[in-house]
């Protein structure tokens, strides 16, 4: 599946809207095949070629396509999300859409190697581990309540 990326993908400019359909096409495609959907995975803006959208309306086409056909909706937001972009917290909120799993990091531990995987409690309990790291665990809560009372 092509990059939706509209500065240097297959479609640029007012042709990216090109892009959804084709990204439905292709799950409906494996699918059909017998191939079932496990998920779909995409960062949500393009951090590695500085920040570029993706096309109006990419993932909620892309979203109603995966979830309709059994799989989970995935947002990268390892590099650009976690409120390193104005008005939006995450990237996905400037698609109107709400994924299944959230993958977030690097801005996340503000410089300590954190990482984290946010979903919902249904979809946590399928994959729950026991792995305790009580040290990182205590910084990123300390990183998160700084956040809630600066207000951010």
């Amino acid at each position: 599946m092509a990059a939706a990326n509209s500065y240097r993908g297959a479609y640029r400019g007012a042709e990216a809207s090109r892009h959804a359909p084709e990204a439905v096409a292709d799950i409906v495609a494996l699918a059909d095949a017998g191939a079932p959907v496990a998920g779909f995975i995409r960062e949500t803006v393009f951090g590695n070629t500085g920040g570029v959208l993706l096309p109006d309306g990419y993932l909620a086409q892309v979203y109603e396509t995966v979830r309709a056909h059994g799989g989970l909706t995935i947002a990268d937001e390892v590099q650009v999300g976690y409120g390193q972009l104005g008005d939006w917290f995450w990237g996905f909120q400037q698609q109107g859409v709400i994924p299944d799993i959230v993958a977030a990091a690097k801005s996340i531990g503000a410089g300590q190697p954190i990482g984290a995987v946010i979903t919902r409690r249904d979809i946590a309990d399928r994959y729950r581990t026991h792995g305790p790291l009580p040290p990182k665990r205590t910084f990123t809560l300390g990183n998160l309540v700084d956040m809630f009372l600066e207000g951010v």
